[in-house]
């Protein structure tokens, strides 16, 4: 066995492991309560850490809340409803495309869909070195 299929199989081993641990942590901040949850924050002076603080809802630049205009909801909220209409039907419409491309090209969808997003945001080479890196990790780690 090469130095590099020895640390590739040592960072398998280490990189299971570190998310069996963080599965283990996620899984005991679940079953926390409440009064644990309070406790925790009182220690800590306010929300835990990595927990994110709900907004609510627009403030001005002084952070008061801003004040609902109205008429600005009434007059924009027929748009909206009107464009989100629009999205719902267009999404429908390219996952029923992709599924037919993806049966006539033989290949997944998903991936398909990636490749035309990636060439339509102009970001080839990075997708294209994610998935270099992925093939390698496949190769390289696959069936231990």
């Amino acid at each position: 066995m090469s130095v590099r299929e020895t640390s590739l199989d040592a960072y398998c081993s280490i990189e299971a492991k570190l998310n069996a641990k963080q599965l283990n942590q996620e899984t005991k901040m679940d079953m926390r309560t409440d009064s644990e949850i309070e406790k925790a924050e009182d220690q800590s002076g306010g929300k835990e850490k990595g927990k994110k603080k709900r907004g609510a809802g627009r403030q001005d630049n002084t952070g008061q809340e801003a004040v609902v205009d109205v008429s600005a909801l009434k007059k924009g909220m027929p748009k909206a409803i009107k464009l989100e209409k629009e999205l719902a039907d267009a999404r429908t419409d390219a996952s029923n495309f992709y599924k037919q491309f993806a049966k006539e090209a033989g290949l997944n969808a998903a991936q398909l869909k990636a490749a035309a997003r990636a060439y339509a945001n102009e970001e080839i080479e990075a997708t294209r070195r994610k998935a270099e890196q992925m093939s390698l990790i496949i190769e390289e780690c696959g069936e231990s």
